[in-house]
């Protein structure tokens, strides 16, 4: 009987399991449907009916062979199913610094195996933009803050102005990337729009 529970069990799990990863594919597919339909001009269009978010572009690092849809917010909602664009930030390819975050485990896993120099791909309704990662590097929440307008300092100590109106991308998960729990230290990757 002992042996009749415990496979019974075993087969719950692995019903659970089977259907986490169903409905990881299924959200896929309707991310890439929706954003389909916002690439034909449609606005705010969501994956699901009760979702409360929506595709704001695509994210691509070429080298690394990395596609990702980014969604509108960046609640835990939204980042269970991909990168979300903070409303707070910049807009999307505009001057200004716009924060996309993700979590290290799952969609930003890759921002680890990003260098300097990397071209990072920001696909919008209006068009795709082109970023060069500046830096990356680890930083603690609780002293860091992301301007909305002007540019990130890298360097406090340089002479660089904060007020030029330069388009940057600043993309951000939780550190160390194998950690179980979540801390205050953050990985940032920092790139800048480039002119064609």
């Amino acid at each position: 009987m002992a042996m009749f529970v415990l496979a019974l069990g075993a087969a719950w799990n692995l019903a659970l399991a089977g259907n986490v990863y169903a409905k990881a594919r299924l959200a896929k597919v309707l991310l890439e449907r929706a954003w389909a339909e916002s690439q034909d001009g449609l606005v705010e269009v969501k994956p699901w009916p009760w979702a409360d978010f929506w595709p704001v572009a695509k994210l691509q690092a070429p080298r690394l062979g990395i596609e990702q849809i980014v969604l509108a917010g960046d609640s835990g909602n939204v980042l269970a199913f991909a990168p979300g664009y903070t409303r707070s930030s910049a807009p999307l390819s505009s001057p200004g610094v716009t924060l996309i975050s993700g979590h290290r485990d799952t969609h930003f896993a890759f921002l680890k195996e990003l260098v300097e120099g990397d071209e990072l791909l920001i696909d919008t309704p209006p068009g795709e933009q082109v970023y060069k990662v500046v830096t990356a590097k680890v930083v603690d929440q609780t002293e860091f803050s992301v301007p909305r307008s002007g540019t990130f300092i890298t360097d406090p100590n340089s002479a660089q102005n904060s007020q030029q109106q330069e388009s940057q991308l600043l993309l951000v998960t939780c550190y160390p990337f194998d950690a179980i729990e979540q801390g205050d230290l953050r990985y940032v990757v920092l790139a800048s729009k480039m002119e064609r």
